[in-house]
């Protein structure tokens, strides 16, 4: 099984938008640079998520992290993923890619 990395609140976006708990884009933009993408103006990274994650890798827990935030990532942010990913002994990563207009 997995857990995945949420804090236990709901919250409203910079539009207004309710945003429950279990929206990892709060934790991919901590990965995303500010200056270039300005999905963190209206998603700003959530440091208790990032917190909650480690927490899970400390008690051996699998966890799950999805988010279409992550493809903005850059560079920096790969090597601070890596970074963030070492604290588990097993990673996988997935990519599922979904064509613009087939949603």
């Amino acid at each position: 099984g997995y857990e995945m990395p949420e804090v236990d609140n709901a919250e409203k976006n910079a539009r207004g938008k309710t945003v429950s708990s279990s929206n990892h884009v709060r934790l991919a933009t901590c990965f995303v640079d500010p200056i270039v993408e300005d999905v963190r103006t209206i998603y700003p990274c959530d440091p208790d998520r990032l917190l909650h994650g480690l927490d899970l890798a400390a008690k051996g827990h699998n966890v799950f992290i999805t988010a279409e935030t992550l493809d903005k990532i850059d560079r920096e942010g790969i090597e601070m993923l890596k970074s963030y990913l070492s604290h588990w002994i097993d990673v996988t990563i997935m990519i599922f890619y979904r064509r613009y207009y087939d949603w």
